[in-house]
């Protein structure tokens, strides 16, 4: 019967014959063998193929390679949506029981995906090594490409490796390939082997200037992993180099020179903000550079507020005792007792009473967010991902803000207790351990992923303690404090100091802003578009108290709005919008031009105003100009009724870009 069933010419049933044979044994799997080979090697059909992949689920591992041989010969299951990765999960065990044989059937192989996932899996096991390096070298030009392209995924969470005796020739062949892209991964791979061969041409090309950025990126995480020793002078050639800058700053921290920290807080004051902040975790990794820091910031060479908060934590759960005791010094006491601690929260609920907050200033509360919290949390989409995403806290509560900013240690959830791992030459990293390997183990920090070597490590240490230093308010100016309180209590994102439309006016309007609820209504395929008075709504302030509202639409629906244009030139136009529960995702596409990007009109907490939203530089004249807007869908937490509301719009001059040099 089994066998009159794996002869039907209806697939599915011949697809039914396989799984029930295998999970009922009711014939034995020897006399299975050999027509599973036929139906893999010869089927046409991919259901019967998928039940062969979860046949093999439950055989011995001998008595799949070559039924996986078959299934992998079929070149057009490589773009099937389950074929690729069934057919792996057959495979995968397959590969460190014969790495030969395995390099054989990745040669063979007609789906590209099984092919890549061997190579990439025998490049995570040493045992692996000589095989796969025997093949590779054996290898066309376009084979060894994506060869090397999967060694270096694998062994990028690996660390150094010891080189197999095969990468001497191998390596060799390698670099007298014609293809400039596979001597490149070559030279990657060989600096993950320890192979000191391409060391100095490593170097030439992260000082090269010229050269691609990512070439370059690249050469400078291999010299990196391989600890080369003459590569700190050359990063420190790089603090003001605008494409590598920041990657060079970062990379110091692993590999130590003595040198280094009067480099970095000599061209400090000279560096971009980001790159700032990224000398700073540099400079934090080791006790030493971390002292010269502080006698730095105590000096007044580096302001005292570019330390963050994740970075003052970091250094109150140092083991050194002179950097505890330097930092005490220059930054304050860092643990206060509960009596103490009780004043506190006295003083700042006195210091943030309603009448001081009158007074307060968001947007300059979000620079000084940008400054002391960004780095480790998310607050409106944007930020770290240290700690938890804040956007959606009862932030409205004073006293909640407040338990967390001075008390931050009181309740620290699992998946926020920091991880800080010693290495071997004496560096410190701090971070949230986002995943482990047999072998490595890499830590989120708040400026990059790092990936350590379990071999490296010294100890590891799980802290119980928040990485937020207790009376963080107290480290900043009092308008600072404010401010920032202001920021984060505030329900909607603000403009940075600069930024966004000028104040109102004492019309209650933004000067120069064409009023949404003005705007013709040219077309609109479903509902109604009207003004609608928003004066009752307190979370955020609408020029003119009131919008263009457009409601009873659907996904795919369009609303043209005509505009007046006074104005002539280069100009980017500006849109303010309404977020709330209900509105959906839209798109913008002026006077004919490509739509912008979605954006998410979704809140949910209030109905808010959007800050100003780009759509784009465009060349303007006199008249009406169509502005189409699109529904294109919602968040997936919204309420479905894809409601639309635009404030105002606003013409801003773009500046000719100066001319060029003579």
């Amino acid at each position: 019967l089994s066998e009159r069933l794996l002869d039907d010419p209806d697939p599915a049933v011949r697809a039914w014959a396989i799984q029930l044979a295998n999970e009922t044994g009711a014939v034995p799997l020897e006399t299975r063998l050999g027509r599973y080979r036929q139906l893999a090697a010869d089927d046409p059909s991919p259901v019967v193929r998928l039940a062969l992949c979860s046949a093999m689920q439950r055989m011995p591992l001998e008595a799949r390679w070559d039924i996986c041989a078959g299934l992998v010969s079929h070149a057009e299951d490589a773009a099937d949506h389950n074929l690729p990765l069934m057919n792996w999960y057959a495979v995968e065990p397959l590969v460190t029981v014969d790495p030969d044989r395995a390099m054989q059937l990745a040669a063979a192989s007609k789906i590209p995906t099984v092919s890549r996932f061997i190579v990439r899996r025998a490049a995570s096991e040493e045992a692996c090594y000589e095989a796969l390096v025997a093949r590779l070298a054996a290898a066309d030009s376009p084979t060894r490409k994506w060869m090397l392209e999967e060694m270096v995924a694998a062994l990028a969470a690996r660390g150094r490796m010891k080189a197999p005796a095969a990468w001497e020739m191998g390596y060799e062949a390698l670099v007298a390939d014609g293809d400039a892209e596979v001597k490149r991964l070559a030279d990657v791979v060989a600096v993950r082997f320890g192979d000191p061969r391409v060391l100095p041409q490593l170097r030439a090309l992260v000082a090269n200037r010229d050269a691609a950025a990512q070439e370059r990126r690249e050469a400078l995480e291999a010299l990196v992993s391989s600890r080369d020793e003459g590569t700190p002078p050359v990063l420190h050639s790089l603090l003001d180099d605008p494409t590598l800058a920041k990657d060079a700053v970062v990379a110091l921290a692993a590999v130590p020179d003595d040198a280094t920290p009067g480099v970095l807080l000599e061209a400090y004051e000279g560096l971009p903000e980001g790159s700032r902040q990224a000398a700073i975790a540099t400079l934090v990794s080791r006790p030493p550079w971390t002292l010269a820091l502080l006698d730095a910031i105590e000096a007044g060479r580096v302001p005292r507020g570019d330390l963050s908060a994740f970075t003052v934590g970091q250094l109150a759960q140092s083991a050194d005792a002179q950097v505890i005791e330097r930092l005490n010094a220059v930054w304050g006491t860092i643990r206060s007792t509960p009596e103490d601690r009780k004043a506190e929260f006295a003083k700042w609920r006195k210091a943030l009473a309603p009448a001081a907050m009158k007074e307060a200033d968001p947007s300059h509360g979000r620079a000084v967010y940008n400054r002391t919290c960004g780095a480790c949390h998310l607050l409106h989409g944007q930020g770290g991902k240290i700690g938890p995403d804040i956007t959606g806290s009862n932030r409205a509560d004073l006293e909640y803000l407040l338990a967390n900013l001075l008390d931050p240690s009181a309740v620290v959830g699992r998946d926020y207790q920091t991880t800080t791992v010693l290495t071997s030459d004496g560096r410190s990293i701090a971070g949230i351990v986002i995943k482990e390997t047999p072998t490595s183990v890499t830590l989120q920090t708040p400026t990059e992923q790092v990936t350590v070597a379990l071999d490296d490590i010294d100890s590891r240490i799980l802290s119980p303690q928040s990485l937020m230093p207790e009376n963080q308010l107290t480290q900043m100016k009092p308008e600072e404090a404010r401010d920032l309180v202001a920021y984060l209590r505030h329900p909607g994102q603000v403009p940075l100091p600069g930024e966004g439309p000028p104040p109102f006016d004492i019309e209650g309007r933004i000067p120069g802003a064409v009023e949404g609820e003005a705007l013709q209504v040219v077309s609109k395929s479903a509902g109604d578009a009207r003004p609608q008075p928003m004066g009752a709504f307190k979370a955020s302030r609408w020029s003119g108290d009131s919008q263009v509202w457009w409601t009873g639409a659907r996904p795919g629906g369009t609303l043209v709005l005509g505009v007046p244009v006074k104005v002539e030139g280069r100009y980017e136009v500006m849109a303010v919008c309404t977020k709330a529960h209900d509105y959906g995702t839209v798109t913008f596409a002026w006077d004919g031009a490509k739509p912008t990007g979605p954006v998410d009109l979704y809140d949910k907490d209030a109905v808010v105003t959007t800050p100003e939203v780009s759509l784009g530089v465009h060349d303007l004249k006199p008249g009406t100009a169509p502005l189409t807007v699109e529904i294109v869908g919602e968040n997936p937490a919204a309420t479905k009724a894809w409601m639309f509301g635009l404030d105002y719009l606003r013409f801003v001059p773009v500046k000719d870009p100066p001319p060029a040099a003579k």
